[in-house]
């Protein structure tokens, strides 16, 4: 059965972000983490505005080695406003999900899912029809990629979906993955996050890029 969702799909945000190698000085340094917040409020108000069903955030939602306890509360109460919507993190290389994470140290709002390290997982939303799937880093490089060794069956009568930060390229570093790997997956659409510039492979395989 068809059951049409509506989602948001963010990433990279780097909230706190210190801009310490630009050319620019202090002052517009400070302008501009200023401004990442408010590009996220704005994604955050956008989800709520229409109606989206989830919203989708494909890592490096913030800078770990500067973000504070304080900055992480931030954004779960920004997060917390958006209770309808249906957020789900696949945490990346700037924003890991070790024993040491910002995202351990708080309680969440139900309506908020961060996925482990430990393979690919998948989260069900039956109101929806819609599996979830995503994977979180944690450690800052990922050599290898072994979340997709094994074949992945689908169902194929829900919606399915899968958040995931990484690089298609496989001489990358940075979880190294294939196109062909991932349009294998058959999922109805792939979330990616690490690029920074927007790029969309096909309709259902994109990254969003940095807003």
């Amino acid at each position: 059965m068809c059951f049409l969702i509506r989602f948001v799909h963010t990433g990279d945000l780097h909230l706190g972000l210190q801009f310490n190698k630009v050319s620019f000085d202090k002052d517009k340094a400070y302008v501009r983490r200023n401004e990442l917040w408010s590009t996220f409020q704005r994604i955050v108000d956008y989800s709520i505005e229409i109606n989206a069903d989830f919203l989708l955030i494909a890592g490096d939602l913030f800078e770990a080695d500067y973000f504070t306890l304080g900055d992480i509360k931030r954004v779960r109460d920004m997060l917390a406003t958006a209770r309808d919507v249906n957020i789900l993190i696949s945490a990346g290389n700037h924003d890991v999900l070790n024993a040491k994470s910002l995202y351990r140290r708080i309680e969440w709002s139900n309506n908020v899912t961060i996925f482990n390290t430990i393979g690919l997982e998948y989260k069900d939303f039956p109101d929806l029809n819609t599996r979830v799937y995503g994977f979180s880093w944690e450690k800052p490089e990922l050599l290898e990629n072994n979340l997709f060794k094994e074949a992945l069956e689908v169902d194929k009568s829900m919606n399915n979906v899968l958040i995931i930060h990484g690089d298609v390229n496989k001489e990358s570093k940075y979880l190294p993955m294939e196109i062909v790997q991932l349009k294998e997956l058959n999922m109805d659409y792939i979330a990616l996050g690490h690029i920074h510039k927007p790029y969309k492979y096909n309709d259902n395989i994109a990254y969003c890029g940095c807003p």
